[in-house]
């Protein structure tokens, strides 16, 4: 079976934490105890940094399903539960991949007249072809 890519949306205070944490962990609330079944070791999450409006880094899945989160962690506020990560590509802050520069070539927000409400889920599974287009273009945008 193919892994599965995900979206995660952070705001710049959380994401500067996972930073910190050097990406080995990516907290998340019990809204999404649900994807204890679903997310998978070998799953990529592409994070989206809110504020900021852009893709920041890349990282795999590690071990599947959540984990509870000791203390909840370092977030601003406490998380339950988290994903054991590792990271495979960061951007610096001044080459983040712009959600506005890539808006049409995504399936989730192609021709979507509200596409930033797609923005509003922490949690979000990607179709294959948005994975594989984020990917490259997080990549190129690394090697440059």
């Amino acid at each position: 079976m193919a892994n599965t890519d995900w979206m995660i949306v952070e705001s710049p205070d959380n994401w500067k934490i996972d930073k910190a944490n050097g990406f080995t962990y990516f907290g998340v609330t019990a809204r999404y105890e649900y994807l204890k079944d679903r997310v998978k070791a070998g799953d990529r999450l592409f994070a989206y940094v809110t504020g900021k409006g852009g893709f920041a880094d890349v990282r795999k899945v590690t071990k599947d399903g959540l984990r509870k989160l000791k203390l909840g962690g370092d977030y601003d506020m406490a998380l339950p539960f988290c994903l054991d990560t590792a990271s495979l590509t960061v951007l610096p802050k001044d080459r983040w991949l712009p959600i506005a520069d890539i808006k049409d070539q995504l399936v989730m927000t192609a021709g979507k007249e509200h596409w930033g409400q797609v923005l509003r889920t922490a949690f979000k599974k990607l179709d294959p072809a948005d994975g594989e287009f984020l990917y490259k273009a997080i990549m190129d945008r690394q090697a440059a």
